[in-house]
């Protein structure tokens, strides 16, 4: 008689839509072809195999963590009703397990366990978020070793086949942090592509790395229709004093531009320039290139291609000196006034007896006027021009000592434009 309720409790379990499943139970997605084990050892074999994508629903979890061999780390097992009514049990590197919700980061929270409308088989949908969660095993007391944590945002339709983004990770190589995420319609079909700001902190280096990845429905799974590194570096591993790439998305658009530090040995624009600075000194290039929606290739593809320019900037106040050298010390060539515009052409770093290069250096901008002389002007007595990295660079070279390991701002880089509320309108 218990044997028969169990197994009319399972069928009813299956027979509920998945999106009442996912609200009412706790459930795993399968990231990749599992296999449900009859115990939690390998010991007794199994040919009972799911797809990427099943959705389980979770009775129990071992105790303890177990270690797996192959990629010397830890997992527990867990105890798992499979769609079929099978019960069984499913190594933890394999399945996403919906978390609480206080674990869920504030931009997804709109979107948990929330329903929406995709196409391709998801137009009925319910977004979750699961964590594949284990340890790296390099120590033989468990709390010695790291945390290894992955984080998705998981999309499963109503006939409870999931597809799934990784967002977020934490293991002893460095972390991975979400920074935004939103629905937009960029191919203008009323069906929302997925927008995430991810950044990335390697263990050992202070340098962020930040990313902007998009994802659209097509043919039942995720396609990753753009994916856009924009940390800007000043020297491998430093950050530019630009930080980042700044990107627009609006409507079928992404439009990219950053102020580009480059090696003078690679400076392509048509300026001359003396060779004073060496490793302290970085040629400036502005930079910009658009990405369109092409709906035949269903893709964001280059629409216009990489310009690189000149970037300008002002004076901040009348009789600014021009030197000949960088150096207050040296021949003033000139008087400037802010309504001259100056091209922008090398940034040099120029370090006085007993200071370190990296840190306290004196930061000068070789500039181009407008009749034609060139010359060094103190970095913070200059305000850029035309440009979104504007009052970024104002602010880095007003720093009392620039220094581009301590470097940071809070500012997004990403720009979205609104459409009233995109992603409301696909939800159900």
């Amino acid at each position: 008689m218990r044997t028969c309720l169990l197994l009319l409790c399972s069928f009813v379990f299956f027979q509920l839509p998945a999106s009442d499943l996912v609200l009412r139970t706790r459930v795993a997605s399968a990231l990749g072809k599992v296999t449900l084990y009859p115990d939690s050892t390998y010991f007794k074999p199994s040919n009972t195999v799911f797809d990427e994508g099943t959705l389980f629903k979770i009775l129990g979890e071992t105790t303890l963590e177990h270690e797996d061999d192959a990629q010397n780390q830890k997992f527990k097992w867990y105890r798992a009703e499979a769609p079929n009514g099978k019960q069984g049990w499913i190594f933890g590197d394999e399945l996403a397990v919906v978390v609480s919700n206080k674990r869920v980061p504030a931009s997804l929270r709109p979107y948990h366990k929330h329903r929406f409308a995709f196409n391709n088989g998801f137009e009925q949908s319910i977004a979750w978020v699961g964590a594949l969660e284990g340890r790296d095993n390099f120590h033989k007391q468990d709390l010695l070793n790291p945390i290894y944590n992955q984080f998705y945002l998981i999309i499963t339709n109503e006939q409870g086949r999931s597809v799934h983004i990784q967002y977020a990770s934490q293991s002893a190589r460095g972390e991975d942090q979400l920074r935004h995420f939103q629905l937009y319609d960029i191919s203008g079909d009323d069906i929302p592509e997925l927008i995430l700001q991810t950044s990335n902190f390697p263990t050992g280096s202070r340098l962020e790395n930040r990313s902007l990845s998009i994802f659209a429905f097509q043919a039942g799974t995720l396609a990753n229709i753009l994916n856009e590194r924009m940390t800007l570096t000043y020297k491998p591993g430093v950050a530019s004093p630009a930080l980042f790439k700044s990107i627009e998305i609006d409507n079928d658009m992404v439009r990219v531009e950053f102020i580009d530090y480059v090696n003078c040995k690679q400076y392509k624009l048509p300026h001359r320039y003396d060779g004073r600075g060496q490793d302290s000194e970085r040629c400036l290039e502005y930079v910009t290139y658009t990405y369109l929606w092409d709906e035949r290739r269903s893709t964001l593809v280059p629409f216009y291609k990489e310009s690189r320019s000149t970037p300008f900037g002002r004076a901040t106040r009348q009789g600014i000196s021009l030197w000949n050298n960088p150096s207050v010390n040296g021949r003033r060539l000139a008087s400037l006034s802010p309504e001259q515009q100056l091209q922008i052409i090398k940034h040099i770093e120029k370090s006085s007896p007993g200071q370190r290069a990296t840190n306290e250096s004196t930061h000068f901008l070789y500039v181009k006027t407008p009749d034609g002389r060139s010359g060094y002007v103190l970095a913070e007595l200059l305000r850029f021009v035309q440009t979104d990295h504007a009052s970024l660079l104002e602010a880095y070279y007003k720093q009392e000592k620039p220094s581009k390991s301590d470097w940071q701002s809070d500012k997004s880089f990403l720009k979205i434009v609104s459409k009233g509320s995109s992603s409301a309108a696909n939800e159900r």
